[in-house]
């Protein structure tokens, strides 16, 4: 299994999400988006900054 982070994805990409990196409020609003291990998830495009989406 190869690990990467999410912003090195590209769009079309699926993954499934292994570990949040960051704790306290960062790990929250992932869980709160639903990014938690073991979710997969797909990019959609990335903004203009580059971040996905």
């Amino acid at each position: 299994m190869v690990s990467k982070r999410l912003s090195e994805l590209e769009p079309g990409d699926t993954a499934v999400i292994v570990r949040i990196e960051g704790s306290g409020a960062v790990a929250r609003r992932m869980a709160d988006m639903g990014l938690i291990p073991g979710t997969k998830v797909k990019v959609v495009r990335k903004a203009p900054l580059g971040d996905p989406i």
